[in-house]
């Protein structure tokens, strides 16, 4: 599951937009820098370590938020707003 896909299940079009959008992002960068991304952890250097690191840990932060925050709206569904347009 992409984070983001249960959002624009539920009709939540704006945060499931972003959050799939910066989690294509991420994994385009670390697809596609995969040689770059495996060398990070054979070398020395702290910056490449941080890099690499923060890959994986905002991906699996945007997997937990996404998760998280769509069990939360399938038990607690927000009610409707009067006054606003869907769009």
């Amino acid at each position: 599951m992409l984070p983001g896909l249960g959002h624009l299940v539920l009709g939540k079009r704006k945060r499931g937009v972003h959050l799939l959008l910066y989690t294509l992002i991420i994994l385009t960068v670390l697809l596609g820098r995969w040689d770059r991304f495996i060398h990070a952890f054979a070398t020395a250097a702290i910056d490449q370590w941080v890099a690499a690191l923060f890959l994986i840990v905002s991906l699996v932060a945007a997997v937990w938020f996404s998760v998280r925050d769509v069990r939360r709206l399938v038990r607690q569904p927000e009610p409707a707003r009067e006054g606003k347009s869907p769009l």
